[in-house]
């Protein structure tokens, strides 16, 4: 196919700049209110309007499964050039949020029918109890990498039924997995991806037969039950896949919703103060969070058939980007975009999708971090912000903090 021309204002879609990786919603403004539809240099077609992107989300016509179709793509190429990134293809050939059609529907039924609604309050509360009690003898803490990173994966962990002998060594791996959602991507990058891939392969590979043999009533083991009562007819390469996207799905995005919302909170200590004093306004704090500092701030879709878009035309076979943080601060949806306000009624946010691709998870990373916040302002009064403005990870699609740096005062001090 031809390759399509940049149309439209020029220079729009810069989002690897130094500037825009610290605050890409200046660029995510620009695009909207002089672009929406905007053709970029590099190929893809970048949305940023509500209506069009819950439009596009629901739309069968525009599939998902480009990241994986063209990671497939990039792993066949790098064969014949002597390079062996077969683990990547293998690790993510049956993540949900990749999938289409029948395969998106098998894959996500088997996993709904697998994962009961069992009560996590205890597990999630549990965890929270053992990470504050390790951290109870210090005055400054970096609660990305001593709480809000920790805290999703032993949740998981328990409830798939696994051990965690190494808990950083696996969140390092989930960060590497999730850098093959990213928009664009290194042969570093790949390379990356498919040491963690084969690490992943192999613990999950070993956990199955395990459960195989002794099976236990953690998540694992119900999809090893399910797949044979069901006959759903998945092979081990498929449950281990399953596995790892269970495992990785809601590590880096729950860990960084825990790290906003802090963050929103303590630079706002009115706000702050007001929230302790009345918990229950927490379930709020954390979906205004979801739409004002987005987690996940792009998705990608691939349009079937030629589709009108406001004075556009997208053509089959396109590749489109939705940038859901953008449609979040849209001011046709959502008065004074640009606040953090708390009550904000309604507050219809696209931070975990919308349509069949819908995040699996959605209920599980807004339990934690309510519960996680929660904890903190209960058992951390005083805190202070050490830095105002901390690094962030150059990842476009899940935007995180590389750490959040407090100080509180101990008890003994006060």
């Amino acid at each position: 196919m031809k390759a399509n021309t940049p149309t439209g204002p020029h220079n729009l879609w810069r989002p690897l700049t130094a500037e825009n990786v610290r605050n890409p919603y200046h660029m995510y403004r620009a695009l909207r209110e002089q672009d929406p539809v905007h053709l970029s240099q590099t190929g893809e077609y970048i949305l940023t309007r509500y209506d069009d992107i819950r439009y596009i989300l629901k739309n069968p016509s525009f599939r998902s499964g480009n990241r994986l179709d063209w990671l497939r793509r990039g792993v066949a190429y790098l064969e014949n050039k002597e390079e062996d990134l077969r683990a990547i293809r293998d690790a993510m050939n049956s993540f949900v949020l990749m999938l289409n059609g029948e395969q998106h529907r098998r894959i996500r039924t088997f996993i709904s029918k697998a994962w009961h609604n069992r009560e996590v309050d205890t597990i999630i509360q549990e965890n929270i109890f053992n990470l504050l009690k390790s951290l109870s003898g210090k005055k400054t803490i970096d609660v990305v990498s001593e709480f809000a990173q920790p805290l999703p994966v032993y949740t998981i962990s328990r409830i798939l039924g696994i051990p965690v002998s190494d808990c950083r060594n696996l969140i390092e791996l989930g960060m590497s997995m999730t850098k093959a959602l990213d928009l664009y991507i290194t042969l570093k990058d790949m390379v990356r991806i498919d040491n963690a891939a084969r690490e992943f392969i192999a613990f999950f590979s070993d956990q199955i037969r395990q459960k195989y043999d002794k099976p236990d009533d953690g998540l694992l083991s119900q999809l090893i039950l399910t797949n044979r009562s069901e006959n759903a007819g998945l092979t081990d390469e498929e449950l281990v896949s399953i596995a790892i996207f269970l495992f990785t799905a809601g590590e880096d995005t729950t860990a960084s919703l825990i790290t906003n919302a802090l963050m929103n909170l303590l630079i706002r200590p009115v706000e702050m103060e007001n929230v302790r004093r009345r918990p229950e306004k927490i379930p709020a704090v954390i979906e205004e969070v979801l739409r004002y500092d987005a987690v996940v701030h792009l998705v990608g879709r691939i349009c079937s058939e030629q589709t009108p878009l406001g004075d556009k035309v997208i053509p089959a076979g396109a590749t489109v980007t939705l940038a859901l943080a953008a449609a979040n601060r849209d001011p046709l949806v959502f008065p004074e975009p640009d606040e953090f306000i708390i009550d904000r009624t309604p507050n219809r946010h696209l931070a975990f999708g919308s349509g069949s691709h819908y995040c699996l998870g959605d209920w599980l990373g807004r339990r934690q971090s309510q519960l996680a916040l929660n904890a903190i302002l209960s058992h951390w009064p005083n805190l202070k912000l050490n830095d105002p403005a901390p690094d962030w990870y150059e990842n476009l699609a899940i935007r995180r903090r590389k750490s959040l740096i407090v100080s509180r005062v101990l008890a003994s001090q006060a």
